[in-house]
């Protein structure tokens, strides 16, 4: 199965998710530190929940990922709220696509931690580049205290494939390494998802960092 086939299929699940249309725990955590009228690039929208809440918010909102399967939903939807975004096609890894200084928040919601360290840190630098001076990067991640954290065939140090997928697990010296450049706001091992809240279990990587002036 490609990846593409993959992330469809599983993003198709989430749609009958008790959480199906609601922003993520964290993006309603990392919202308090955004500008005012910011406008943000998502990376790896899924089914757009963030994105579409953000625009609903008020903030010019480009969602993006590399898939584009739910595209033609989340455009339903956006006109369902009467709110305006833009979709585009685009892999992570892509980021060079994209003009300097041209958002003034990067939000990454699970979709920065399937790459080789070589990778992620070339991905934090290109996002550190199209931020704005005092924009801010908000990602969750996850964390080597996930049960799924040494399973599958490592790749290197705390990078496996599992289930066809490579996956990074991150502690917090290292979200703090990977973010160096920027000026941290909160980077800590205290995140969740809605699934996680449900069984009482409280440890992604949160980053949320600030470009300097």
């Amino acid at each position: 199965m490609s990846k593409a086939a993959y992330w469809a299929k599983k993003l198709s699940k989430y749609n009958d998710a008790d959480w199906a249309g609601q922003p993520s725990l964290f993006v309603q955590e990392a919202v308090k530190f955004y500008p005012t009228n910011a406008r943000v690039l998502e990376i790896g929208t899924g089914t757009g929940n963030d994105g579409l809440w953000l625009a609903q918010e008020g903030y010019k909102v480009t969602m993006t990922d590399f898939i584009d399967d739910l595209f033609p939903t989340i455009n339903e939807e956006a006109a369902s709220e009467g709110v305006r975004v833009e979709l585009k096609k685009l892999d992570v890894r892509e980021l060079s696509e994209l003009s300097s200084e041209s958002f003034d928040v990067v939000h990454a919601n699970l979709s920065l931690h399937y790459f080789d360290m070589a990778t992620t840190k070339q991905i934090f630098a290109e996002i550190k580049r199209i931020l704005t001076p005092g924009g801010v990067l908000s990602a969750l991640c996850n964390s080597t205290d996930d049960s799924e954290c040494g399973e599958g065939e490592e790749i290197e140090q705390n990078y496996y494939k599992i289930n066809e997928i490579e996956k990074r697990f991150l502690d917090v010296d290292t979200a703090k390494e990977l973010s160096h450049e920027f000026n941290p706001l909160a980077i800590d091992n205290r995140g969740e998802t809605y699934k996680d809240r449900a069984i009482g279990v409280r440890n992604l990587i949160r980053i949320i960092v600030k470009k300097g002036n």
